[in-house]
């Protein structure tokens, strides 16, 4: 599937191993880049446990990191638990571990946690963060990316997003969605 998906036109591989097998991600990235993707990125699962701690994580980034086939490191947390204070001491474990590697941070609002933990996370390091266009933001889903641009340059940190074009993607797909009944 992952050759299938390169050879028709999907430049960008996300690799996420939810067990945080980083062998396994790695052998994927490998193929991921010998197929010819042109970023591969490697995402570590955010889980609350006492096993999961910024040692665990800093210990993965560091394998990961010393691949020659990883171009972005993930912090993926698809429960949404990962939390401000969380993120004070797992970024920088995280940028410590691996810091040629970009780190982006991928949340969602299920517990509504996600738009402060972008802000923390990009104070301290993260260069991106996974958003969705606002018909399609918050709930189960990534932070809306107009709020998320207005919350971080309201902090002072520099956005390279256009935001016409941001209010262009959210009247797609309202329209969209009204034309669907949704």
């Amino acid at each position: 599937a992952l050759r299938c998906v390169i050879r028709n036109g999907v430049r960008r591989i996300w690799v996420a191993e939810s067990m945080n097998d980083v062998p396994t991600a790695l052998r994927i990235a490998g193929i991921a880049r010998e197929e010819g993707a042109e970023e591969v990125l490697v995402g570590l699962v955010y889980s609350l446990s006492p096993v999961h701690t910024d040692d665990y994580y800093a210990e993965r980034a560091r394998a990961i990191a010393a691949s020659g086939d990883v171009d972005v490191l993930n912090l993926k947390d698809p429960g949404g638990l990962l939390e401000p204070g969380r993120v004070r001491t797992l970024v920088p474990a995280l940028r410590a571990a691996a810091p040629a590697l970009p780190l982006e941070v991928h949340s969602h609002t299920t517990a509504t946690m996600a738009p402060l933990t972008y802000l923390e996370a990009a104070r301290l390091g993260a260069r991106f963060v996974c958003t969705a266009a606002r018909p399609l933001a918050n709930g189960t889903s990534q932070p809306s990316t107009g709020q998320t641009v207005a919350n971080l340059g309201a902090a002072g940190l520099a956005v390279g997003v256009d935001d016409e074009v941001v209010g262009e993607l959210s009247a797609y797909f309202a329209a969209l969605a009204r034309e669907l009944g949704r």
